[in-house]
C-alpha cells in the first residue's frame, strides 16, 4: 500500500470513530430518556386507566338512572297529583260552605245568653 492509501484509510478510520462515538452518545441519550420516561408513561397510563374505569362506572350509573327514569309514569304521577289537588279543593270548598251556612249572629246571641246565665252562677260560687 502506498502513502496516499494509508492517509485515506486513516481518515476513514477517524470518521468511523467519530461516527461510532456519536452513535454511542445518541444510544446513551435514548437509553437515559427511555429509563426516565418509561416509568412516567407507565404511571400516566395507569392513572388514565383508573380514570377510564371511573368514567365507565359513572356512565353505567347514568344508564341505570336513565332506565329508572324511563320506568316512571310521569303522566300518572301528574294525574294523581291533580286528583289530590282537586279533592283538597273540594274539601276546602265544602268547609267554606259550612262556615258560610253557620248563623254567626245566632251563635253570638247564644254565647251572650249563656254568659248571662253563667254569670249569676259564677257569682254564686264566688268565681268573679
Amino acid at each position: 500500500m502506498n502513502d496516499e492509501s494509508m492517509k485515506v484509510l486513516k481518515k476513514q478510520m477517524f470518521w468511523m470513530r467519530i461516527t461510532a462515538c456519536f452513535t454511542a452518545g445518541i444510544f446513551l441519550v435514548v437509553l437515559t430518556a427511555a429509563l426516565i420516561l418509561v416509568p412516567k408513561a407507565d404511571a400516566a397510563l395507569t392513572d388514565a386507566e383508573s380514570a377510564l374505569e371511573e368514567i365507565y362506572e359513572g356512565a353505567e350509573k347514568l344508564n341505570q338512572t336513565a332506565e329508572q327514569l324511563g320506568e316512571i309514569d310521569f303522566k300518572g304521577l301528574v294525574d294523581d297529583t291533580q286528583k289530590m289537588v282537586n279533592e283538597g279543593s273540594e274539601g276546602i270548598s265544602k268547609a267554606i260552605g259550612k262556615i258560610e251556612e253557620m248563623d254567626i249572629e245566632g251563635l253570638n246571641k247564644a254565647i251572650g245568653d249563656l254568659g248571662s246565665v253563667v254569670e249569676p252562677l259564677a257569682k254564686l260560687f264566688g268565681k268573679r
